[in-house]
């Protein structure tokens, strides 16, 4: 430990999360207005030991390398990347708030994912769960689990 408390392997922000564990949640909300994408996978990795993929529902057609579909785009094109929205003052990953992106990261860390990443018939494209694949690799997960397009 060093400088009050915060580790050489702690952000600064988790640190002071973790010091305003004495707030309500409205509260500590503000915490997500500053937090940055790292931030946010950081504390969920502290929070929560992501389940096995073994223990995800066994509704998929196959499980694939996630370094396979990371660089495939999406049939809908969506965005997966942090941004500042100066607009609105906020911090975004894809159309997720930074809270949002926590509770979504935190929920399949916890639980696995409720549906597979959907891909076209050939795996060529993802057809829905762009978001899913990003959570998935941000939380550690190795393989990915899918279901291909019934034609």
């Amino acid at each position: 430990m060093c400088n009050g408390g915060v580790s050489d392997n702690m952000s600064f922000l988790i640190y002071l999360r973790e010091s305003l564990f004495y707030l309500s949640e409205e509260k500590k909300d503000w915490w997500f207005k500053y937090a940055t994408l790292d931030d946010v996978i950081e504390l969920v990795k502290k929070e929560v030991t992501p389940i096995s993929i073994e223990n995800f529902e066994k509704n998929y057609d196959d499980l694939i390398d996630i370094n396979d579909i990371l660089d495939k785009r999406g049939f809908f094109g969506e965005i997966r990347k942090w941004k500042i929205d100066r607009d609105r003052n906020i911090a975004l990953f894809g159309n997720y708030t930074m809270k949002s992106w926590y509770n979504f990261l935190k929920d399949i860390a916890e639980n696995g994912l409720r549906e597979p990443i959907l891909l076209t018939q050939d795996g060529s494209e993802i057809i829905e769960g762009n978001h899913r694949v990003q959570a998935l690799r941000q939380l550690g997960y190795k393989k990915v689990p899918v279901i291909y397009e019934k034609k």
